[in-house]
């Protein structure tokens, strides 16, 4: 089935233009705390309900909720049975890549099969990849060097919208003064666009204190922010999920970590005992920045011609380098899209020459020279 393209509106009116709400790519489908061995979820992932399992040995797995025998909803009553999920109805035991290898006390595996995910589990999280043609993952997802950091404090929040109003965000220049009360802001240097990854580098202050942040975006569900607090000799490794759940609806996931040099010299159950309060002051402080934004996402139009001024920042850019995880010709609006003929790279685009090497192996914190 083609993701739907048409132009609608959410309950209040924001609207959401011709963009289809489910682009390509990895997105969370729930934290990993969220699925312990043997439970059964049901979740909503692209505009429909999915069942979330994990196995007894502690694979997660992903299905349609409906059993194509005869249409019990696997997560009202479904059980898992070792590496198996039984359905409740007529207890047919579903494998992890979808068979059936048991419909009956009396009879062999069949030719009936459930429609699964691929899906990866990394750093507390349970991504799933969603692709509108179906198959393989197109990219992987990056590994985080997360050594000596703190345990994550996660949280959620339910967003009204368009899905592109996360990562649209990261580059809108304008924004950060008026809505977040940063001061001597600067992209710096100017994102750089490869395939599938943005990279985003910023500086500013908030309340007087400096810090420098970079993002790296996969897609359009997947950010690993990483800040550092110079005058603190703090860092704060953040992953940001912004996931569809509907065609107006998404949630956005954020789990952060600290690491202070300092404690590492602490034993481990005294340094624990301290990063609990501090991770809690920054995840509350994100949830009170990300808010801010959802305040405005929830009601806003994403115009797909917008009048644009200088400061606004590379947001054509950005919105060139979205289109591809549409499916070609259906879904991005014609100025987002480029033709064929006049394709060129998305770093030309944005008029910053990165080489790849340089965007994957560089320091994401240092000083640009």
């Amino acid at each position: 089935m083609k993701p739907p393209t048409r132009t609608t509106a959410n309950a209040h009116g924001a609207r959401i233009g011709t963009l289809s709400p489910f682009p390509d790519g990895w997105f969370a489908a729930a934290f990993s705390s969220e699925l312990k061995p043997g439970a059964v979820r049901t979740i909503r992932f692209m505009g429909g309900e999915r069942v979330l399992y994990r196995t007894r040995s502690g694979r997660a797995c992903m299905v349609e909720p409906h059993c194509p025998h005869l249409g019990a909803h696997l997560g009202h009553g479904g059980q898992v049975d070792g590496d198996l999920l039984v359905c409740p109805f007529h207890s047919f035991r579903y494998a992890t890549d979808g068979h059936c290898v048991s419909h009956g006390p009396q009879s062999g595996p069949g030719r009936i099969r459930t429609r699964t995910w691929p899906l990866r589990e990394l750093h507390g999280v349970i991504h799933a990849w969603h692709g509108a043609g179906g198959g393989e993952p197109a990219w992987p997802l990056p590994e985080a060097d997360l050594e000596g950091f703190s345990a994550a404090r996660e949280t959620s929040l339910d967003v009204r919208g368009h899905i592109q109003n996360f990562t649209e965000n990261t580059i809108d220049q304008g924004h950060y003064a008026p809505i977040h009360a940063l001061t001597d802001f600067r992209l710096d240097p100017p994102p750089r666009f490869d395939g599938h990854r943005m990279a985003v580098d910023l500086a500013a202050r908030w309340r007087g204190l400096p810090f420098r942040m970079h993002l790296d975006i996969h897609g359009l569900g997947y950010c690993h922010l990483t800040s550092e607090l110079p005058q603190l000799g703090a860092r704060i490794a953040a992953l940001v999920l912004p996931t569809p759940t509907g065609e107006e609806t998404w949630v956005l996931r954020h789990a952060q970590r600290l690491r202070i040099p300092a404690f590492s010299r602490l034993p481990a159950p005294l340094r624990d005992a301290f990063y609990v309060p501090l991770t809690w002051y920054i995840d509350r402080w994100l949830k009170t920045q990300l808010t801010l934004d959802t305040r405005i996402w929830n009601y806003r139009r994403y115009p797909e011609h917008p009048r644009l001024v200088q400061s606004d920042g590379p947001i054509m850019a950005y919105r060139r380098w979205a289109a591809q995880f549409y499916p070609a010709g259906e879904s991005a609006p014609a100025d987002m899209r480029q033709a064929d003929t006049e394709r060129r790279p998305a770093n030309e685009i944005a008029r910053s020459h990165v080489r790849a090497d340089a965007l994957y192996s560089s320091s994401p914190l240092s000083d640009p020279s």
